[in-house]
């Protein structure tokens, strides 16, 4: 990530775990983020977490510019058309990509959501970040772009699923206080997640590979490695060699030596 955007990376969180209620600093985080991470538009929308998946889950759009609400409006309107809703079930922050879930050329732009929130805009690509900690819901940040300026590339989505994982956690801690329970215990990131986060982006990781790295330990086998991240162990010695292969080491040891 070239030094500008670090700058702007670190503003960002800045303000995410700054004094102000997260309600009051929601435009103010998009509009740093319209920015960091060019798009036509982005948003954040509130998650409503039941049990009954013919209900609407998400509600409360706050958009940046402010005159693409009406996109998220009507988006709302539509959900329970959205074949894609089960990205919002996830236990963990996730990040995708609409390229991710569709191919060119398939049934998307035929969909109801498509037809409605994208066409009428001229918006085509949108990726969606899903906000949730310990497992519940909390929302979802949405960037959105037309045809012409192309796709989110690999180091963008890296940058979101490090923004979400941080917003989650600014949401849930606020969201405790609210509530009058014991707010979030180191909800600003220590130096040590800084690093890590930083690495990431100087060796453009992956999400997964990112995922990886934080789960590394040397007490554990590569069988147990693997049922804890829920992949194969094959797939597991992959992503480690694409961890060599960017970050210049060759040995279990260096790895968790740059981790830590």
């Amino acid at each position: 990530m070239e030094n500008q955007k670090l700058m702007q990376f670190d503003s960002l969180l800045y303000t995410i775990y700054g004094s102000a209620p997260i309600d009051k600093i929601k435009l103010d985080i998009l509009r740093m983020l319209y920015h960091l991470v060019p798009c036509t538009f982005c948003s954040i929308l509130s998650y409503t977490d039941h049990e009954d998946l013919t209900a609407t889950y998400h509600d409360n759009p706050v958009c940046f510019p402010e005159a693409y609400t009406i996109v998220e409006d009507t988006y709302i309107k539509l959900e329970m058309q959205d074949k894609n809703r089960w990205v919002s079930w996830e236990p963990d922050c996730k990040v995708y990509r609409t390229s991710d879930l569709y191919q060119e050329g398939d049934i998307r732009e035929h969909s109801p959501i498509y037809r409605n929130c994208f066409a009428p805009y001229n918006l085509h690509y949108a990726v969606y970040a899903t906000l949730r900690h310990d497992g519940k819901g909390l929302g979802c940040l949405s960037l959105y772009r037309d045809k012409t300026t192309g796709d989110y590339t690999n180091e963008e989505v890296m940058i979101l699923q490090m923004i979400a994982r941080h917003l989650s956690q600014r949401l849930a801690a606020d969201k405790q206080t609210a509530d009058g329970s014991v707010p979030l215990v180191n909800a600003v990131p220590t130096d040590a997640e800084e690093k890590l986060l930083d690495l990431a982006v100087r060796c453009r990781l992956t999400a997964r590979e990112l995922e990886v790295l934080k789960s590394l330990t040397l007490s554990q086998s590569m069988e147990t490695w693997a049922q804890q991240l829920h992949i194969s162990e094959h797939t597991l010695k992959k992503h480690l060699q694409s961890l060599y292969r960017k970050t210049g080491v060759n040995r279990l040891i260096q790895l968790y030596s740059l981790k830590n």
